[in-house]
C-alpha cells in the first residue's frame, strides 16, 4: 500500500499575510519589528513615530464569567506608552464596527489601576489599526486609508486625542 500525500497539509512557497497564521508570523514576533514598525509608522502618519515596540497579551477576559472575552491579532506598546491594537479582518460582518468599539473599550477599561484614587491617573493613548480585505462602505472606493477620531461635530476639533482608529481597506488599492 502506498501512502499518498493527501494526509499531509500542503505547504506553499509563500505565507499569506492575510491569514491568521501569516499575519501573526510576519508581524507578531519581536524578531520582525523591522517590518512592523515602519508599516505602523506609515499608517499612523507624521503625528507620531514609533521606534520600538513591546508585545503584549492579546486576550482579555470579561470581568465576569458571562462577559465575552476579546482576542486581538496583535497588541503592542510604543515608546511613549501608546497601546496599539492591530487586527487583520478578511470578511465584513454586520456588527464589525461594534466589535471594533468593544475591543478598544475592553483594552481601555483594563488600564484602570486597582487601588488608585478615583480618576487620579492618565490613560495611555490607544490606536486601533484595522487591515481590511473588504470595504467598510462599498460606495466609497477612492480612499484606502481612513483615520477616525472622536471630534466635536460643531467645531470639527478633536475632542479626545488619545483614541484613534485607522482602517486600511485593501480592495481600494484596486480601483
Amino acid at each position: 500500500m502506498t501512502k499518498n500525500n493527501l494526509d499531509k497539509p500542503t505547504v506553499g512557497r509563500y505565507i499569506d499575510p492575510g491569514s491568521d497564521f501569516g499575519f501573526k508570523f510576519l508581524f507578531g514576533r519581536p524578531a520582525h519589528q523591522d517590518i512592523l514598525i515602519p508599516f505602523l509608522n506609515e499608517l499612523i502618519g507624521s503625528s507620531k513615530r514609533i521606534k520600538s515596540l513591546v508585545y503584549g497579551p492579546t486576550e482579555y477576559l470579561g470581568e465576569t464569567a458571562d462577559q465575552k472575552k476579546v482576542i486581538f491579532d496583535l497588541r503592542c506598546t510604543g515608546d511613549n506608552g501608546e497601546e496599539i491594537i492591530v487586527e487583520m479582518q478578511r470578511m465584513n460582518h454586520d456588527n464589525f464596527k461594534e466589535r471594533v468599539m468593544f475591543s478598544t473599550s475592553r483594552l481601555i477599561s483594563s488600564q484602570y489601576p486597582k487601588g488608585v484614587e478615583y480618576w487620579n491617573f492618565e490613560l495611555p493613548e490607544v490606536i486601533f489599526i484595522g487591515i481590511l480585505e473588504f470595504r467598510m462602505d462599498d460606495t466609497e472606493r477612492e480612499r484606502y486609508l481612513k483615520s477616525i477620531s472622536l471630534i466635536d461635530k460643531d467645531s470639527g476639533r478633536i475632542f479626545y486625542s488619545k483614541l484613534s482608529y485607522i482602517f486600511l481597506e485593501l480592495p481600494n488599492f484596486l480601483l
